[in-house]
């Protein structure tokens, strides 16, 4: 009891020097009983221990059987599934039993430390009232509290949807204000975690270490071999205080909740922190994210001869090497990487580095991080980041690491893109979409209140954290409900600006990636993300956005002429040359011509009527420009000065145009190529032709119009006032004159035209003596602006641009067979089904590859079995003699590489796969999963696929064969999660549900009349038969998958809906039937 007493009394004095060291009396406490009681605690701590790392297995991602919710429902669902499990912790820690794990003396003081800090805030909170007061105070009390709680107040910094503004920005302050511990306590730490002396592991080590924080410290050491390395040791008893903490929070946490006006998630968020401080003290999951990282960012550096005594310019990403040999849960050993801080701005200038430079290496970086792989550094502050002598920048501290599905990177570019352009509803609807909204939510007050956020226009600031300040008080006041994945890209973002302003105080971090984001949407051809352009560029009611559409042509013509004198006066050492900024051309040509296609289709009728009277608006402009410039200089001045609709209107699209001219001289080549392409398309001809008579038609109205308007208004007096009224009216009839010759020129163009004769006659007649008929004029271009209007009301209910399903088709060379696919993500918000049409030649044989991939937990695995699966296959030696043989390698080999490719913190991802090879006269059908495969032959269905589940005998005789078992949870399961017994992926159950195709080979021949391939989200609600009967009739096989996959919808399916057909052509098909335009 002495002992006890002596204790708590230097623990007393310690608290008052350093306010938080309960790590080191805690060690003390665990010694009280002994060795032999140590080595029992801490056997007992690691089944405490276990428990959230069992958590933090089950947890990190929620996911339905057949693939993510939508992710309002999944937000839902995964933050209950947090609480419940997180509570069954605790629930079991609240007994006495659980405590005495750490020790009664020590849980019990631990406890008093805390409600007592708890207590004197309950109390304070009486008296006080000022929130930015009690702000203050509550970061002070995290900080006293120590470790785990400053870690906390870290986390809440960046969650506004559950502290009010003024708590965030107070938080945010918070640093790791932790003494260093003894050195002395360091080396036994290494001793003890690599088992040998430290003189045999280092032949020196620093004396004091070079960085201190929260978890541990940093020392600088000397191998034997001589390599200068760096030694992270872990602060003794951290796994012990962090734990006890945690468990103890959920005593207290409701009170501090209430002090601070959280949410009532605050515990959940809680849960979600704790996690990433286990990750974070875990230094082997450290290990093996810095080398990950580094694999997959650190390979675009520049060539080692960069690195060279001649030249000095090299830049990319470092990240220094890991010495396994030396790395245990606690130490951790890795190269010593010499820099300079970013802070230090007199060194940076004595080593003449370009800071230019070093924030485009560290943005692109963090850009490719967040919106193009998803594996990302969450906290790339100044402390984390050096710059090398030879321009690198050097990434530390791999502890804290975020990893985003696909379809969360794609919402993330969605949002970046609607916040850069201010475009309040669309972040609104952004939010709704990935379940940050509640339910019910009015969507246009939310919208409002955006808006207000961003003021009214005239700011041009694109600072991140004070934009993201002002929108806090949105998410506070509408209880948004932020997936902690999004809370550590807000952290991250808000780092990366904090950092860069450290070299370059203008810096704004999010117009800085508009480029970027940009360059992501024109060079990826997914859906989703042609999906996003069309919606950058085209409003929903089908009109277009032009100052977007004048932004994007500017920033592909300023970048690549940036880049060609970049490159023209120094191709080594240009100023771009990580070429992130500059677009590749044909990727550009690429999504241009996407975008031609989709405005020609008929779902884009209502954008071709709103380009036609956007160009009327201009062509307005234009003509009164032109007529009044030429009566009369000074009018002409006067009217240029005045601004309208119009002005802006004719500005935007000069501008534009000349842009794009610009743009089409730096790859002339490829631009030309697709101009002639979409010049031989009937539906481009069409529209030409409407472009034209619309013009010709405006122009010889507006032309006399203005002309008639001068005169009244007395412009032409004015302009020559040497004429008299005769003099004025015979020089407005002659230059009339001489105007109808053009309109002359433009009725005997129209008059061949078939394409105008639809609209009627939009020149008008002439007489021989060339005399107008004004109102007949009139009359017809009435007609025309009627048609416009009409098409403008038809095509209301029938286009919504921008949410259509992916729907295409095609004929093989050998005009065999045709195809056709509809892919939609039906009444879900995420979309994780792929689907693949492919022809190729194998050794001189036409080969067509068709497959439907129905992802779950994410989209991961679905996408890369498209992208991988048939590639492997046709590589295969054995593809063309033994097709089945070749199949089964095939999927086996994707399925494994797959694993290999996926990290430990996704193991729930996984895919089935139906697929169907053409090869000669031979149909070769495999499937894995419960997506199908069906046939009609002789007017009747077949089904050439089984649906592999669970309760199936022999399926669940392998399964239990296995060591695994099948159980009911609203529907048979294996191991009570997943309801098919066969998939890509599944990390968890790989060694029960496999990838092992069923194959089934079919004769092709004139009884074979078209084959379906589809997801469960068709099959759900579709029987094999009604789909042949439904398709039966219909000759193209595009719209017969659009028919399919509407009914499907219609049905009520609730899962996404992915459908390939492909129709078997006869001699005599083979020659009548029309493809799909």
């Amino acid at each position: 009891m002495r002992n006890l007493v002596a204790c708590l009394k230097r623990h007393c004095f310690s608290v008052i020097q350093n306010d938080s060291s309960i790590e080191i009396i805690m060690s003390r406490f665990v010694l009280l009983r002994g060795p032999k009681d140590l080595v029992i605690r801490r056997m007992q701590y690691n089944s405490v221990l276990s428990q959230f790392l069992h958590w933090k297995s089950f947890s990190s991602d929620y996911s339905s059987v057949h693939g993510e919710r939508p992710s309002a429902e999944y937000a839902k669902l995964r933050k209950e599934s947090l609480e419940n499990e997180f509570g069954h912790v605790i629930d079991r820690s609240e007994s006495p039993s659980m405590l005495y794990r750490f020790g009664p003396s020590l849980a019990l003081y631990r406890a008093a430390i805390i409600s007592f800090h708890v207590l004197k805030l309950t109390i304070w909170s009486f008296f006080v009232h000022d929130m930015k007061k009690r702000s203050i105070k509550f970061r002070e009390t995290l900080i006293r509290l120590g470790p785990f709680y400053i870690k906390l107040g870290q986390a809440l910094s960046t969650r506004p949807d559950i502290l009010p503004t003024l708590y965030c920005q107070e938080l945010a302050k918070l640093q790791d204000q932790i003494p260093p511990f003894p050195t002395n306590v360091a080396i036994r730490s290494i001793e003890s975690q690599l088992g040998m002396p430290i003189s045999k592991v280092f032949a020196d080590i620093s004396k004091e270490p070079v960085a201190a924080a929260s978890l541990g410290q940093v020392y600088k050491a000397h191998l034997h071999s001589g390599e200068l390395v760096a030694v992270k040791v872990q602060r003794p008893g951290m796994s012990y205080s962090l734990t006890l903490d945690a468990l103890l929070f959920h005593m207290i946490g409701g009170q501090l909740k209430r002090f601070a006006k959280a949410r009532k998630d605050l515990l959940v968020a809680v849960n979600e922190m704790v996690r990433h401080m286990f990750e974070e003290i875990d230094y082997i999951l450290e290990g093996q994210n810095a080398e990950r990282f580094a694999s997959l960012y650190a390979c675009y550096s520049c060539n080692k001869e960069r690195n060279s005594k001649d030249n000095t310019k090299a830049s990319g990403i470092k990240v220094p090497k890991i010495y396994w040999n030396l790395t245990r849960k606690a130490v951790l050993t890795m190269e010593w990487i010499d820099g300079i801080k970013l802070t230090d701005e007199k060194r940076l200038r004595d080593a003449c580095l370009n800071r230019k430079q070093l924030i485009d290496e560290g943005l692109y970086c963090s850009l490719r991080q967040l919106l193009e792989v998803g594996f990302f550094h969450a906290d790339p502050h100044p402390g984390n980041l050096v710059a090398t002598e030879d321009g690198s920048l050097a990434y530390f501290d791999f502890g804290m690491m975020g990893d985003i599905p696909r379809h969360y990177r794609v919402g993330l570019i969605r949002v970046l893109v609607h916040f850069i352009n201010h475009d309040s509803l669309g972040l609104a609807n952004d939010f709704l979409s990935l379940g940050f909204l509640p339910e019910g939510v009015d969507i246009h007050a939310v919208s409002d209140a955006l808006r207000a956020s961003f003021g009214d226009g005239t700011r041009q600031s694109q600072d991140f954290q004070g934009i993201l300040n002002l929108l806090f008080d949105v998410m506070y006041e509408f209880n948004f409900s932020l997936p902690p994945d999004y809370a550590l890209v807000i952290r991250a973002l808000g780092s990366l600006e904090g950092t860069a302003k450290v070299l370059d105080p203008d810096f704004k971090v999010v117009e800085s990636a508009y480029p970027f984001i940009i360059g992501r949407l024109l060079v990826d051809p997914s859906p989703d993300m042609r999906k996003i352009l069309r919606q950058l560029l085209i409003r929903n009611d089908g009109s277009i956005r032009w100052n977007r559409l004048e932004r994007l042509i500017a920033a592909i013509s300023q970048q690549a002429s940036e880049t060609d004198d970049d490159l023209s006066k120094d191709p080594e050492n240009s100023s771009n040359r990580l070429g992130w900024k500059s677009f590749n051309m044909r990727s550009v040509v690429s999504a241009t011509e996407d975008l031609f296609q989709f405005i020609l289709s008929h779902k884009g009728s209502r954008v071709q009527v709103f380009l036609v009277r956007d160009l009327l608006k201009a062509v307005d402009t234009f003509l009164e420009d032109e007529v009044i410039a030429f009566c009369s200089e000074e009018n002409f001045q006067a009217a240029t000065s005045l601004e309208s609709e119009g002005k802006t209107m004719l500005m935007r699209v000069v501008k534009g145009f000349r842009s794009l001219r610009h743009a089409v001289k730096l790859a002339p080549d490829v631009w030309t190529a697709m101009l002639l392409r979409m010049s031989l398309k009937p539906e481009f001809q069409r529209f030409a032709f409407t472009i034209i008579s619309a013009l010709a038609a405006h122009s010889c109205r507006k032309i006399p119009e203005t002309l008639w308007r001068l005169v009244r208004d007395g412009y032409l007096h004015l302009s020559r006032p040497r004429r008299g009224p005769e003099e004025r009216i015979s020089f407005l009839v002659q230059e009339f004159s001489s105007s109808t010759s053009l309109f002359h020129l433009w009725n005997n163009l129209g008059s061949t035209s078939k394409d105008m004769s639809r609209i009627g006659n939009p020149i008008g007649q002439f007489t021989k003596s060339k005399r107008v008929n004004l109102k007949k004029q009139r009359d017809q271009q009435e007609k025309v602006m009627g048609y416009l209007d009409s098409v403008l009301s038809q095509s209301t209910s029938q286009v919504h641009a921008g949410d259509a399903p992916v729907t295409g088709g095609g004929l093989s060379q050998n005009a065999k067979f045709s195809y056709g696919y509809a892919s939609s993500p039906g009444k879900r918000s995420s979309m994780e089904d792929f689907y693949e049409t492919r022809i190729d030649g194998v050794d001189g044989e036409v080969v067509g590859l068709f497959g439907v991939f129905d992802g779950h937990g994410g989209a991961r695995a679905a996408e890369y079995v498209k992208q991988n699966l048939f590639s492997n296959l046709i590589r295969h030696p054995k593809f063309i003699s033994d097709t089945k043989s070749a199949i089964s390698d095939a999927y086996s080999h994707t399925d494994s590489e797959f694993l290999k490719s996926e990290n430990n913190q996704h193991r729930d991802a996984g895919s089935t796969a139906s697929t169907a090879i053409l090869v000669g006269n031979r149909l070769v059908v495999a499937n894995v999963g419960d997506s199908r495969a069906v046939i009609c032959r002789g007017g009747n269905a077949f089904a050439v696929s089984r649906d592999h589940k669970p309760d199936q005998t022999d399926e669940r005789q392998r399964i239990e064969d296995a060591g695994g078992f099948v159980m009911w949870a609203g529907t048979w399961r294996v191991g009570g999660v997943l309801a098919v017994s066969r998939a890509f992926g599944d990390r968890l159950l790989k060694q029960y549900v496999v990838a092992d195709p069923e194959i089934k080979e079919e004769k092709v021949d004139d009884t074979l009349e078209f084959l379906i391939l589809a997801s469960d989200g068709l099959w759900d609600v579709v029987s094999n038969e009604e789909a042949v009967s439904m398709i039966k009739p219909i000759g193209d096989p595009e719209e017969a998958a659009k028919k399919l996959m509407q009914e499907a919808y219609e049905r009520g399916s609730a899962d996404n809906i992915t459908i390939v057909v492909v129709r078997f052509l006869s001699n005599q098909e083979g020659s009548s039937t029309d493809g799909s335009d």
